[in-house]
């Protein structure tokens, strides 16, 4: 799983070069609360760390998202940009680099959707005149980009592993949670699950090394409902409400990675992936 949620915005403080005392760029009431052992003597201005809602410092030419203010709205724009940029951008759009004026304005900074970097595969690209692509963080959204723009970029490690074993669903996620690779590796696995859209290529090419036409993910139909027992927000609406009977488990095609449903009695290979 991809925590999309640790991120840094640009907002409107910085330090005064001649002073070194750390100010609001459009007003003089200092409301702040730096995370801790922040900033550092190096750092000119300030950035809202997502996750935590904790200001941090760092040189003004990194590049980040940044939050504008107009009145008491606040405005987050997904575009990377340094602190001079994005203050350009909030002028531009009659606005100014967020400011905090209480302490009540933190409750309004929420995890917002933004674009990142991908690669697509096989030639996909929405426009072929458009050599890059992003991805929303939320809705899952594709869109060509301009190589040049700025955005972050999600790299991914292989965590997934193909168990060539014929197990019914309940023995494969017994395998998985039980599995060991080495005395010196705790890590724990379970039973894959899926995200609509992002992994259907990776899995894809892990499925086909397999022995039998179908793997098992970790989807489970029980108590009138789908889930995917590692608890992951189900991102499938068109599972059927009442699947076939016996067929509520989930398994992918070893040709197109689909979601399918197979019955849990039967063998057949299975994913596991750390955890």
């Amino acid at each position: 799983m991809i925590n999309l949620e640790n991120y840094y915005a640009w907002i409107g403080l910085t330090k005064d070069s001649d002073t070194e005392i750390w100010m609001w760029r459009s007003t003089s009431i200092p409301i702040y609360t730096w995370a801790k052992g922040e900033p550092q003597p190096t750092d000119s201005c300030a950035s809202i760390f997502y996750s935590t809602k904790e200001l941090y410092g760092f040189p003004c030419e990194v590049y980040f998202f940044f939050v504008c203010r107009k009145y008491i709205q606040f405005v987050f724009v997904d575009e990377s940009k340094t602190l001079k940029g994005a203050e350009e951008y909030c002028q531009k759009h009659d606005m100014t680099l967020a400011t905090l004026l209480s302490s009540d304005d933190l409750k309004k900074f929420v995890n917002y959707e933004f674009s990142f970097w991908i690669q697509t595969v096989n030639g996909s690209e929405p426009n072929q005149s458009d050599k890059c692509t992003t991805m929303t963080t939320k809705a899952k959204t594709v869109a060509a980009r301009t190589c040049s723009d700025h955005f972050p970029s999600v790299c991914m490690t292989d965590n997934v592993i193909l168990i060539m074993e014929k197990k019914t669903w309940e023995e494969a996620m017994t395998h998985c949670r039980e599995l060991v690779l080495s005395p010196e590796d705790q890590s724990r696995y379970e039973l894959v699950s899926v995200e609509a859209g992002i992994d259907d290529a990776f899995l894809r090419a892990r499925a086909s090394q397999a022995d039998t036409e179908q793997v098992w993910v970790g989807l489970r139909f029980l108590g009138r409902t789908w889930f995917w027992i590692n608890r992951i927000s189900m991102s499938y609406p068109d599972l059927p409400q009442c699947p076939p009977p016996g067929k509520n488990c989930g398994v992918i095609s070893k040709t197109s990675a689909h979601l399918e449903m197979a019955d849990c009695g039967e063998k057949k290979n299975f994913l596991c992936y750390k955890l």
